[in-house]
């Protein structure tokens, strides 16, 4: 199944076929149970929206996306249940955010429900945080970004101010992922992470090409950074382009 999926997704990038071809059999994965599918579906799907992020039709496509994911997130949920394997809950917090960033209004309610009562309290399933923050952030404000870069400073643990960088690319603001860029070039944020944020929002589609300007005018204090590096560069500008 993954095979065909996949192979199917390549002769699209490759123009021997129409993506609508790849939508019409993404038809048949509506009751996939498997994670390792479900991952390299949600990849090439989540290219489709990109490329297709600014054109009239992308709110069809999006309703396409919640349609295709309606079971599987109907089966999972938000709550872990107890009988839950690791892979489960995996693919809980993908297909939460895929369909979130698709414009599910339960999903993003329910995110926001989520967040503020972390804020209140501090409870959170660690296993869907990364989510939370991200979908808080893609429909957040001034005031939201300014609450998780609090939180960025509060974390002790390097993958919570992993998870919080990554929610401070999703933003659709451009002042806001602005901001962003330069918070990556930042003390605070470790030289092998700043990357993470400039990448983030190179793939926000609502960024344009800003995260390339970013690049190319702050070029030599990043070099400077990484020039002993033999991989960040490369993949830095792999991800940029």
């Amino acid at each position: 199944k993954i095979n065909l999926e996949n192979n199917t997704f390549t002769l699209c990038r490759a123009n021997y076929i129409p993506v609508t071809n790849y939508l019409k059999l993404l038809k048949n994965y509506e009751n996939e149970n498997d994670l390792t599918t479900w991952e390299d579906l949600t990849i090439n799907l989540s290219r489709v929206q990109f490329l297709f992020a600014h054109h009239d039709f992308i709110k069809e496509l999006d309703k396409f996306v919640l349609d295709l994911y309606k079971n599987i997130l109907n089966k999972l949920g938000w709550d872990e249940k107890k009988n839950d394997q690791d892979n489960t809950k995996l693919l809980r917090s993908m297909v939460l955010a895929m369909t979130g960033l698709s414009d599910h209004e339960k999903v993003l309610n329910e995110s926001k429900k989520r967040f503020n009562n972390y804020l209140r309290n501090g409870e959170l399933n660690p296993n869907i945080k990364g989510v939370v923050y991200s979908l808080n952030a893609y429909t957040g404000d001034k005031n939201t970004y300014t609450k998780l870069k609090e939180l960025y400073h509060k974390a002790k643990l390097q993958e919570e101010k992993n998870r919080l960088l990554a929610a401070l690319s999703t933003f659709k603001q451009e002042d806001l992922l602005k901001e962003t860029l330069r918070f990556s070039m930042s003390k605070d944020v470790k030289i092998q992470d700043k990357l993470y944020g400039i990448l983030g929002v190179s793939s926000n589609t609502y960024s344009k090409d800003m995260a390339w300007k970013f690049f190319k005018e702050n070029f030599d204090e990043i070099y400077k950074i990484y020039k002993h590096t033999s991989h960040i560069m490369p993949n830095l500008i792999k991800g940029l382009c």
